[in-house]
């Protein structure tokens, strides 16, 4: 799942459960999420697929089950 650091953090800060590692600089987490993005754009096996999770979370929810039906994993 894709999202803006900030946004992850805001969502993650909303939930009133943050530990150490929401607490590292945005640009730890932006490092993060780049290496992440890069891992599923080398991989040409298919197994990664990433969603844009800044979405609604319906429409997050139905891409996630779109990918888990055409992936056979039901």
């Amino acid at each position: 799942l894709d999202v803006p650091v900030e946004i992850g953090l805001k969502r993650r800060e909303e939930t009133g459960e943050m530990n150490r590692i929401d607490l590292e600089k945005k640009d730890f987490h932006q490092q993060v999420k780049e290496a992440y993005l890069s891992l599923a754009n080398a991989d040409k096996s298919g197994r990664w697929q990433v969603i844009n999770a800044a979405q609604d979370v319906d429409k997050v929810s139905q891409q996630i089950w779109q990918t888990i039906e055409k992936k056979g994993l039901l």
